[in-house]
């Protein structure tokens, strides 16, 4: 697919239907579209005159906010992670998908689903993207994004392994609260919640940093959301609620 300039060439998937009202569907990105690879950290995000980021297959959940001019949205994509279980001959039954960063551009790849954050500017052009979740945190051991393999793993090599899959899977709807959490220098932050949805799924808050924390807490099960109640987040209360909808 060919990298964008501003908006997709993809005719628009929207259908109206009777007395729809005043408005206009306008496409912005469809699978297969590049744009420019956002480097550096969330606010001060810069381009790259290289490498591209590629919009992956499934996508799902979505959310929006607006911070000094630029529009960002987070998408949750539905990419399976697989599972362990092996056939007769030690093959997976099901490996999973594996989909590249930059298509067709060996830029490095992605096991199972992943979470991607968009900013445009205040026209909807597209300015860039990138995959968010760099790094996992999971009882204490950090799990980073190792772009050959496509796993997220330890210092050791491990692989991020929950029950029965590794990495993520089936990223369903998402959350986004975009006010009431601070970072760890008290720094206002948008949070984006990503459930799995499989049997053994577990929701995961994910920092605009890059930087998701799973929480075992809300149970493993199939999840079609994970919402924090706004009156209870890190800016008015000493509690955080999160409910999980299954």
């Amino acid at each position: 697919m060919a990298q964008i300039n501003g908006k997709t060439t993809a005719p628009v998937y929207g259908v109206e239907s009777g007395n729809a009202g005043n408005y206009n569907y306008v496409p912005l990105l469809t699978v297969g579209d590049r744009v420019a690879l956002l480097e550096g950290d969330f606010g001060n995000f810069t381009t790259s005159n290289t490498q591209t980021y590629a919009m992956a297959g499934i996508p799902d959940g979505l959310g929006y906010v607006e911070i000094n001019g630029i529009k960002y949205v987070f998408m949750n994509h539905e990419l399976s992670g697989g599972t362990l279980e092996v056939d007769a001959a030690g093959q997976r039954v099901d490996p999973g998908v594996t989909t590249d960063i930059q298509t067709s551009q060996g830029q490095g790849e992605i096991r199972g689903a992943r979470v991607s954050l968009w900013a445009f500017d205040e026209n909807w052009n597209a300015i860039g993207g990138k995959n968010l979740i760099e790094d996992v945190l999971v009882d204490g051991v950090t799990y980073s994004l190792n772009t050959t393999t496509g796993n997220y793993q330890d210092a050791s090599g491990n692989v991020l392994t929950w029950f029965n899959h590794e990495n993520f899977t089936r990223f369903c709807s998402g959350y986004l609260a975009a006010q009431g959490f601070v970072d760890a220098q008290g720094n206002a932050i948008p949070i984006w919640f990503a459930p799995q949805e499989r049997s053994d799924g577990v929701g995961t808050p994910v920092q605009a940093n890059g930087l998701a924390t799973p929480v075992k807490g809300l149970g493993t099960l199939s999840k079609e959301n994970v919402v924090a109640a706004s009156q209870y987040r890190a800016a008015n209360s000493e509690y955080t609620v999160l409910l999980a909808t299954g």
